[in-house]
């Protein structure tokens, strides 16, 4: 997609150049690439910020280009035909100095990704710091913290569970809880979707219980492909009936720090903290019971998981393999960072990159297995 920005509404200023891209996906970019009127790129390609609502992932590019007097001609390329992009208002501003405030806050957030970075060893921070401080002189009315901290962790290793997120809108007003479904005789399936917001945790972790505990069943399939992640405990405080008191897995970080999530008496434990408290509620776990993985299956989902591997039946596919921990820090008021901070791994420390089931289905069979409770 190109679009044209005439050349008496940027000559001899400052011009913010911004879109946004909505697809039916969430896998997908947008990147903006200006060129001078006789294609010659006048600046690098632009960071992007996306935030997900529902299954429509917004990315939303924002910068500012000095244009000096040539014809801007502005592409977007999406990486996926089904993508809408809308250009927004192109405005003017005048170019601010680095303020030493700026400088000095922009600071402390690199020394918090140099220190809980999870691969920080590997990475040349000078380099990094350099590359990032280009984006400091901003116009005098934008914050250029976020796209500063978008350039620096666009450069570290294995960043892909590491993103920028709006943080100052409210949550949306859909919850999905977990749901149960009659299969066949006892036989029951538990649909565990991504945790919801803290307001309705209690609710996720009430609804999951009421489903395992329920007199009649004898065995159960748990459905672990559509879940995105969330609160890694709030998602085992879910399967507590099921997964019963003891260690489960555990996160390591850069600095070769183990914390084991346990479940003990009622609460979800992080070494000794308890994260996640409930009523007291009987253990249902036998032989019978299954787990269904596959790529929907990401981050924390990723936690639960590794814990179940080896105790229980799995069946599906790989998961995503988004098995790393994120710590969150503010950017600005409207802004926070994700930014991966560990790993997770079995009882044994061993890192898995993702969890392969035991038990290894193609697409038909695994909604068969899903929709039947056939094995």
């Amino acid at each position: 997609m190109f679009t044209h920005v005439a050349k008496d509404l940027v000559e001899g200023g400052w011009l913010r150049v911004s879109a946004t891209a909505t697809a039916s996906s969430a896998d997908f970019n947008v990147w903006i690439h200006v060129f001078d009127a006789n294609g010659h790129p006048i600046a690098r390609p632009l960071p992007t910020v996306c935030e997900v609502v529902g299954v429509v992932k917004h990315c939303t590019n924002s910068s500012w280009i000095g244009a000096q007097g040539r014809d801007v001609r502005l592409a977007f390329y999406p990486g996926e035909a089904a993508v809408v992009i809308k250009l927004g208002p192109i405005q003017q501003s005048k170019l601010g100095t680095e303020q030493r405030s700026v400088r000095q806050r922009f600071s402390a957030l690199l020394s918090q990704v140099r220190q809980l970075y999870y691969r920080s060893d590997e990475v040349d921070w000078d380099l990094a710091e350099e590359k990032a401080a280009l984006s400091l002189r901003a116009p005098m009315d934008v914050d250029p913290l976020p796209t500063a901290i978008s350039l620096l962790v666009s450069s570290l290793p294995g960043n892909a569970h590491t993103y920028i997120f709006r943080s100052d809108q409210p949550a949306g007003s859909d919850v999905v809880l977990p749901s149960c479904v009659h299969l066949a005789g006892s036989r029951w399936r538990l649909d565990l979707p991504g945790t919801p917001d803290d307001g309705a945790a209690e609710a996720y972790v009430r609804r999951a219980h009421a489903c395992l505990t329920k007199p009649e069943a004898k065995s159960w399939l748990v459905n672990l492909t559509d879940n995105f992640g969330g609160d890694v405990f709030v998602q085992f405080a879910a399967l507590v009936p099921l997964l019963g008191d003891g260690p489960h897995m555990q996160f390591t970080n850069s600095q070769g720090n183990s914390f084991v999530v346990s479940i003990d008496a009622q609460a979800v434990r992080l070494q000794d903290e308890d994260m996640v408290r409930w009523e007291a509620v009987p253990n249902v776990a036998n032989t019978n019971t299954v787990f269904a993985l596959g790529p929907g299956c990401g981050s924390s989902c990723e936690a639960v998981a590794i814990a179940v591997k080896g105790r229980f039946k799995t069946v599906g596919q790989s998961t995503a393999g988004l098995t790393t921990a994120n710590e969150t820090l503010t950017i600005n008021a409207k802004y926070s960072l994700a930014l991966t901070s560990g790993l997770m791994a079995d009882l044994q420390g061993r890192h898995v990159p993702t969890v392969t089931p035991d038990r290894e289905l193609d697409d038909e069979s695994l909604k068969d297995v899903l929709n039947n409770g056939r094995l």
